[in-house]
């Protein structure tokens, strides 16, 4: 009884000590050689198998087909190269640092600035973990960890988004000041166990955590803020305490019709056509904005990561783009 316990305690233990103990157990079970002589089998045959896989990537290859990605750093990232290498910059420190408390740095094929580039990648393709692994030489299990680390700390990292301490008036002929407007977006996900009531609502059919954008009159965004997806426009805009800012700051912002507040400055059939079209004109930047966000493919195809993850994707990506609207404005300073 003793040995048939030890044997089912050595399932598990690591294989070299099972592999010593099987040995001295086989002098005096009859019935344990043939299961040696199995484990031995299998133990060669993964050996063996591990050696093609090792050998099978050819590094001056890999270099070569890595450093053309880097000539293409705008096309695969969406971000411009000079943007590219200050990011690196930044958390340079941070990505060569071991993933958990140990002495030791992280063992990687791969340097720091090809591991940002395939983040960067996956950001705005979402290509499946294979695909990566096939374009830059390494294992899935490798492009599953580098994405794991890497898009933690570029959440942290970048922040470029913030609401202004003083916030700036836009003069419009007919509609008047406004200071900002308002939107929001669903970004689709795979279904969520448990809970996936929250992230259903039935008009869409569909899973999605629910994005609340408010930007600039000439695009610059001034705050996201992701909501679970059964709220609405309006349970969103009661949620993310906007309707106390407004009230608060005595502001205005121009939004659709999935919003109602005072202070709010929607479509309106009994005001004329002309005000009516300068409103929708005035409120279509918070649309070019989401989608120049969905360019990023994590954002605009169905989420298969856990909803933690998706919500580190969403204000990355939202912040990668303010890089962009800060050197590049979408509109300046006219009266439309």
């Amino acid at each position: 009884m003793m040995l048939k316990a030890l044997l089912v305690l050595l399932i598990n233990e690591e294989f070299k000590f099972q592999e010593l103990l099987l040995h001295f157990l086989s002098f005096f079970v009859p019935c344990v050689p043939l299961r040696v002589r199995r484990h031995h089998q299998r133990l060669n045959r993964a050996r063996k198998e591990r050696r093609i896989i090792i050998q099978k990537p050819q590094k001056p290859r890999r270099r070569q087909a890595i450093a053309a990605y880097f000539s293409q750093i705008y096309n695969r990232t969406g971000v411009y190269p000079d943007d590219f290498e200050s990011l690196f910059k930044r958390i340079e420190n941070r990505i060569s640092m071991a993933r958990m408390t140990t002495k030791k740095g992280i063992s990687t094929s791969l340097d720091g600035r090809s591991r940002l580039l395939l983040v960067l990648q996956w950001l705005h393709e979402y290509l499946f973990y294979r695909v990566l692994a096939d374009q830059y030489g390494i294992s899935k299990t490798q492009v599953f960890r580098e994405i794991r680390h890497i898009v933690p700390i570029l959440y942290q990292e970048i922040r470029e988004i913030e609401l202004p301490l003083v916030w700036p008036s836009w003069d419009f002929s007919h509609i008047g000041a406004i200071h900002g407007v308002i939107d929001s977006t669903p970004c689709f996900r795979e279904r969520v166990h448990p809970g996936q009531a929250l992230y259903y609502r039935g008009d869409k059919h569909a899973h999605f955590l629910n994005v609340q954008l408010i930007v600039a009159p000439d695009g610059r965004i001034y705050n996201v803020a992701i909501t679970l997806g059964h709220n609405n426009d309006q349970g969103s805009f009661k949620l993310t305490g906007v309707d106390q800012l407004v009230e608060a700051s005595e502001l205005y912002f121009a939004a659709d019709r999935g919003y109602h507040h005072y202070r709010l400055i929607i479509p309106t059939p009994s005001c004329s056509d002309r005000w009516n079209n300068q409103q929708k004109s005035v409120r279509s930047i918070v649309e070019v904005v989401i989608g120049l966000g969905k360019t990023w493919e994590a954002l605009n195809q169905k989420f298969r990561e856990p909803p933690e993850i998706q919500v580190m994707v969403i204000l990355t990506v939202f912040h990668l783009l303010q890089l962009k609207l800060k050197q590049f404005p979408l509109r300046f300073l006219v009266d439309l």
